[in-house]
């Protein structure tokens, strides 16, 4: 399994709203719960306000997602 399926897998969950909410309300990733409040790029900030990610989740789940479609 890819880690972009991994993704989707969780943002299918039946509660991902309600762990979204959550995670937003305490500035903390919602895969990995660390804390979330700097981001390098206005880009990773905006990705955080869309699916609760922090920059490290957003690297390893979305943009590296999987190899084989990164270096076509």
């Amino acid at each position: 399994m890819t880690n972009l399926q991994k993704l989707l897998d969780f943002f299918s969950e039946p509660d991902y709203a309600t762990k979204s909410r959550v995670a937003k309300n305490s500035n903390a990733c919602v895969m990995c719960k660390k804390e979330a409040k700097e981001f390098s790029t206005e880009l990773a900030k905006f990705e955080y306000n869309v699916s609760t990610l922090c920059e490290s989740c957003q690297e390893t789940y979305i943009y590296n997602a999987d190899e084989r479609y990164c270096h076509n």
